[in-house]
């Protein structure tokens, strides 16, 4: 069975040390990446599927416009991510992942 980390996500192998980047860290893992914003009041979260994808194919918490999560996925019509500023969903139904940034 996966090592299994924030929000049930399975791990797998990979980099679990932070990793620094501007705003905060990342830790990489075979099955997503954990993020840690500098801001402490956010907290940390896990990102992973088809939402890291889209977050990562943004160039994540620099160039995305979203900021850093700010909890692990919730289930809607599929997964949604929640970040600093805006929101991530895949829907199950079209198998599109949009994002809204506020």
């Amino acid at each position: 069975m996966p090592t299994r980390c924030l929000s049930r996500l399975p791990c797998g192998g990979g980099h679990p040390r932070q990793r620094p980047q501007p705003g905060g860290g990342t830790a990489r893992f075979a099955g997503g990446r954990i993020y840690t914003p500098a801001d402490s009041a956010v907290g940390t979260a896990a990102v992973h599927g088809a939402i890291l994808a889209r977050y990562l194919a943004k160039d994540g918490p620099a160039g995305s416009g979203l900021g850093f999560p700010t909890a692990g996925e919730a289930a809607a019509d599929g997964p949604v991510s929640t970040f600093t500023r805006g929101s991530t969903f895949w829907s199950a139904t079209t198998g599109q992942t949009t994002v809204r940034a506020f």
